[in-house]
């Protein structure tokens, strides 16, 4: 809903439509588990590689809900965010209070919960200790999901070219950190920057800085950058508490593109969509690029201990051909890996596949992103934490917004530092 209302009233020309990424086309996708191939039907009626209860096989088809019912008594048709935070547990605790890890413990067994991880598509919603974030899926996995069809990168880029245009005196300054904010002097606060450079992809400092003056300052970053700022609101024990409400995860993403689609030609188990307990974990058809002509694949989109996993293969060794550079490259112990596992997937002679033309990788598991997604730890409340984390000073006009710090499953979505923003501009006076 954000996206929408967002889209026609700050940026006329944008146009949205749905976003399959996460939950693309399920009738298509395909599960291939413990070394079984599956359609998302299959999953969820017949039989599996799980060695679940009398009562899990019955609820099979409903396993998460089936779990919050067995925990909570709550057995509603229609499952709401505020809902989701008010539900007792069987033993008097709230749900947020309990992650799942834990909660699952005497009502799921380990096959059960093993299954609910592959149905997740992301192991941390179910090994980290986050809060309520297994049951969310609830909340959307037969909503619509929407992105704007020309790039999400469109709306910051329109946004700024609006903003320059509005005033001559605007301005935008690219390869800067932000080191330091002084407490408010008479002419208000002074940022000190140090210069950086950027090649390939990777960010170096250099040994010059220059301080900005601000009457206001908006601090647009996330979790593991705001710890790195030297300012004292930042510093003081409530506010790293607070900070550490959230815990960062890692996201790693390969392409790959090739002359021929051959995943859809030779593969047996033929889906546009693949989930996996292998390493490469999702796999995702992206069709035919309409400037290269290539076909392309996002051979992996992994998380957590995964992509830990994925990223040592990436270190070090020789790189594939037609790999990108620096921050994007792609070794060959890594391909190797990855589509070794997309054979078993597909059911394909590894012989019968070609070498890509390009590879390109994204690891968000270290400096200067430490994760690419927040998820709540279990035990705090919405309503303790984000006043605190967006203004660290009651005294001071400086701010914080990003999805780091959005409510619920918002924490994975754009649309969570869009709500960020409105709460920051309803909330306080500009």
């Amino acid at each position: 809903k954000a996206l929408k209302d967002f889209c026609p009233h700050w940026s006329p020309g944008l146009s949205y439509g749905p976003f399959n990424e996460i939950r693309s086309n399920l009738s298509d996708a395909r599960y291939y588990i413990r070394g079984n191939s599956l359609t998302y039907k299959e999953m969820l009626s017949e039989s599996v590689p799980f060695q679940l209860s009398p009562e899990e096989k019955a609820n099979q088809g409903r396993l998460v809900r089936y779990y919050l019912e067995k925990l909570t008594g709550f057995n509603g048709d229609e499952l709401t965010e505020e809902i989701l935070e008010s539900l007792n547990t069987t033993s008097g605790r709230k749900l947020y209070e309990i992650p799942p890890s834990e909660a699952l413990v005497g009502i799921a067994t380990p096959d059960g919960k093993e299954m609910v991880k592959a149905l997740s598509k992301f192991e941390s919603l179910v090994d980290l200790d986050c809060s309520l974030c297994i049951w969310e899926t609830e909340l959307y996995h037969d909503k619509e999901i929407s992105t704007v069809r020309q790039g999400m990168s469109s709306i910051p880029r329109r946004l700024t070219r609006k903003f320059l245009k509005t005033n001559d005196k605007h301005k935008l300054t690219y390869n800067r950190r932000l080191m330091s904010v002084s407490d408010r002097q008479s002419d208000g606060y002074h940022l000190l920057f140090q210069h950086t450079e950027t090649a390939d992809g990777v960010t170096t400092n250099l040994p010059t800085n220059e301080t900005v003056c601000a009457q206001k300052v908006v601090l647009a970053l996330p979790k593991f950058a705001l710890q790195k700022i030297n300012w004292s609101p930042l510093r003081e024990q409530k506010y790293i508490d607070h900070l550490n409400s959230v815990r960062l995860v890692f996201l790693s993403k390969v392409f790959l593109t090739y002359p021929t689609p051959w995943w859809r030609t030779l593969a047996t188990n033929k889906a546009n969509v693949t989930y996996s307990d292998l390493h490469f974990s999702q796999f995702f058809d992206w069709g035919r690029s309409n400037e290269s002509g290539e076909y392309v694949m996002m051979a992996s989109y992994a998380d957590h201990s995964k992509t830990e996993f994925l990223a040592k293969l990436n270190a070090n060794g020789p790189l594939v051909n037609g790999s990108e550079p620096g921050d994007g490259k792609v070794s060959q112990e890594l391909l190797d890996t990855i589509i070794d596992e997309l054979t078993q997937a597909f059911n394909i002679n590894r012989n019968d596949i070609p070498e890509p033309i390009r590879a390109f990788s994204k690891f968000w598991n270290s400096d200067p992103f430490g994760g690419a997604i927040a998820l709540w730890r279990a035990g705090y409340r919405y309503e303790d934490v984000i006043p605190v984390v967006q203004r660290p000073s009651e005294k001071d006009e400086v701010y914080v917004v990003g999805s780091d710090f959005s409510k619920h499953h918002r924490v994975l979505w754009t649309e969570g530092a869009l709500s960020t923003v409105d709460r920051m501009l309803e909330n306080y006076v500009w």
